[in-house]
């Protein structure tokens, strides 16, 4: 059993840290289970006096416990680690224009607050501003926390296009895709470029 110290350090952002790569985040996540790891290694052998004592076999300690960095080593060779905030990962111009086509596109949905307790710079879709920006950061810590194999399931990206489901349906029933491609501007940070707001049987 660990003690609840040893479960209070074991925090979400240190997990979280250790997924990006972080080696002392890593470090100490295996600090925090070196008791755990060093009965997995233990054996005993007798001594020249007929006495039974416990060992701990080192090079089986030091392979376990330096698996997980070639796997998050890996893992990192693997991702492009997506930002959490949509505005970090790609350059969106005409932005509420954008969301009010979304508005249309999209099966009806009150997107406007009836009484707003304070004026927003978009009055006609707050709501799906606030949606979008949500599913977004969801899908992009999701993506950089996922397994091999799986990260293309929840965000799909290759070399020049980028999409992902936005949780959304047209009036009929087809899935809407955020959709993205390589950012041409040279005056813009941002790797990526919006590109519109499509179902799934787009050309793009």
């Amino acid at each position: 059993m660990k003690s609840e110290d040893e479960i209070h350090k074991l925090s979400y952002m240190l997990i979280t840290q250790a997924v990006a790569g972080d080696e002392n985040a890593l470090s100490e996540i295996l600090n925090i289970y070196e008791s755990y790891h060093n009965a997995l290694v233990t054996y005993e052998a007798v001594g020249e006096n007929g006495m039974i004592y416990k060992m701990i076999d080192e090079d089986k300690k030091n392979s376990s416990t330096n698996a997980p960095r070639r796997s998050y080593s890996k893992e990192m060779e693997r991702i492009d680690m997506i930002p959490a905030d949509l505005f970090q990962f790609a350059y969106i111009p005409s932005w509420y224009e954008q969301l009010y086509e979304l508005s249309q596109m999209a099966a009806p949905e009150p997107w406007r607050f009836r009484q707003p307790l304070y004026e927003t710079q978009n009055t006609e879709t707050p709501i799906l501003e606030r949606y979008i920006n949500q599913v977004f950061r969801k899908q992009a810590v999701d993506y950089s926390c996922a397994p091999t194999g799986q990260a293309g399931q929840i965000f799909y990206l290759n070399q020049e296009f980028a999409c992902f489901h936005t949780g959304l349906n047209t009036k009929d029933y087809k899935a809407i895709y955020m959709c993205f491609s390589r950012n041409k501007r040279f005056n813009s940070l941002r790797k990526w470029c919006f590109k519109g707001f499509t179902t799934e049987d787009s050309p793009w």
